[in-house]
């Protein structure tokens, strides 16, 4: 498996990963395309303090991980 950093170009990939599955151990357990929308345009996944990775399994996505609470510069 791989971790490859978060591009604009996997915004797709990360919408489909969420409305597809269930989230049965966050806030919200299934998400809607125009919530995940609404994520990307707040900097969800992307602004300061946040590092978001896809990760890869024989160069076939399988899900990803964000990392937040990282503090000024990252």
């Amino acid at each position: 498996m791989t971790l490859k950093e978060f591009k604009t170009s996997d915004k797709e990939l990360i919408i489909k990963i969420l409305v597809e599955n269930q989230w049965m151990f966050h806030g919200k357990t299934n998400m809607s395309r125009p919530e995940c929308e609404s994520l990307f345009e707040k900097g969800y996944f992307s602004k300061n303090g946040v590092k978001t990775f896809t990760i890869h399994n024989e160069n076939k996505a399988i899900g990803f991980v964000r990392i937040f609470d990282l503090g000024v510069g990252y």
